[in-house]
């Protein structure tokens, strides 16, 4: 929970019929509140002042001299403009008015505090601190319920998506592709020989290389680690399946735009020297990629089991390479023919070895 923070800088709006009021309150206010404010606003009337929120979005509101009426308005469409957010609302009526009622319609209305008419301003000051410091404590709570939230769909080690965290961004990609919004590519990879990483060094090595690659993967598809996020697809999406084992979600209706992106992937991993408490690791990866098209219809589970695969025809070829097919139907996963199979070549302009997926 949040710690009163009295250091806090709020930012202000006064809202009062009588100008020279409410600038003398203004004036007031600064002197009270010090260092604890950093803007105090002034308007006269209700829609000049929602008109202020909407621009500036103060934290707090302090109305002063206003009809319960006119109050009451206020206080509901600032509370219709504050959305997720809250603004702290402090209301004091004019004088000569029963205070129960006016008290009553405001504070249904989401008023925060009704003071009574004459309150000193030294009060509304106490008042204003105690619900900047309230909406601090929210703040605070509100944030660590979302990590909380995120945690539960994140992998610890790379910082990637788990598998829960994956699937249901994978269920609004596959959505996308039934109605015809965008291709879909699904890449199963792996680390090749990654037995043996551990062997010859140790475990903590071993998971620091894990790390590095999800953070490898992160950086190439766009998705964010921390707070860093680089280019890709906003449907993009990468998981660690487990182990050594990455599942990667892309997106487009260029199949080979998407096996270049896993080559480039590919050779990223290679290129890469993964230095740990003085190891110096090399690994390469491979790559099963299953590709449907905009509007496919068949089933999910079958990309999967696509790229599944296409991931075992790549070790069988060696590994270090990616092997990718055209999900179509009928297909026979046990026998997969070259009718699926995706012929394309990397090419060889930065000494990249030609690969050919042939059958």
């Amino acid at each position: 929970m949040a710690k009163k923070n009295h250091s806090h800088q709020m930012s202000v709006l006064v809202v009062c019929p009588d100008k020279h009021e409410g600038n003398m309150v203004r004036l007031t206010l600064e002197e009270l509140l010090g260092h604890n404010v950093k803007k105090i606003g002034v308007v006269k009337s209700g829609e000049p002042a929602l008109e202020y929120i909407k621009e500036h979005h103060p934290e707090e509101l302090v109305l002063i001299g206003i009809s319960a009426g006119h109050s009451e308005a206020i206080v509901l469409e600032t509370r219709v403009l504050d959305g997720v957010r809250h603004t702290g609302i402090i209301v004091i009526p004019p004088k000569d008015v029963n205070y129960d009622s006016v008290a009553i319609i405001n504070l249904e209305a989401g008023a925060d505090v009704v003071l009574p008419a004459g309150s000193s301003l030294a009060l509304v000051r106490l008042n204003m601190l105690s619900l900047v410091n309230q909406k601090l404590e929210a703040d605070e709570m509100r944030r660590t319920i979302f990590k909380h939230q995120n945690m539960n769909l994140i992998d610890e080690l790379t910082g990637l998506a788990n598998m829960r965290g994956f699937l249901a961004k994978f269920a609004k990609s596959f959505e996308k592709c039934r109605d015809g919004s965008t291709g879909l590519a699904l890449i199963m990879m792996d680390l090749d020989h990654f037995k043996k990483v551990n062997d010859s060094t140790n475990h903590m090595v071993g998971s620091f290389v894990i790390k590095s690659v999800g953070h490898l993967i992160a950086q190439q598809i766009g998705q964010q680690i921390g707070s860093a996020t680089v280019g890709g697809n906003s449907l993009d999406v990468a998981a660690r399946f487990g182990g050594d084992e990455f599942i990667i979600a892309l997106h487009g209706d260029d199949v080979k735009n998407l096996l270049t992106r896993a080559e480039i992937l590919r050779g990223i991993v290679e290129k890469q020297v993964f230095k740990f408490h003085g190891f110096s690791i090399r690994v390469t990866c491979s790559q099963g990629l299953c590709w449907v098209p905009p509007s496919f219809d068949g089933q999910a589970t079958d990309i999967v089991k696509g790229a599944d695969a296409m991931l075992y025809k790549a070790k069988d070829r060696g590994r270090n390479t990616i092997v990718g097919m055209n999900l179509w139907y009928p297909v026979d996963f046990n026998h997969i023919g070259g009718t699926h199979m995706i012929d394309w070549d990397t090419g060889s302009d930065d000494n990249r070895v030609p690969r050919r997926n042939k059958a």
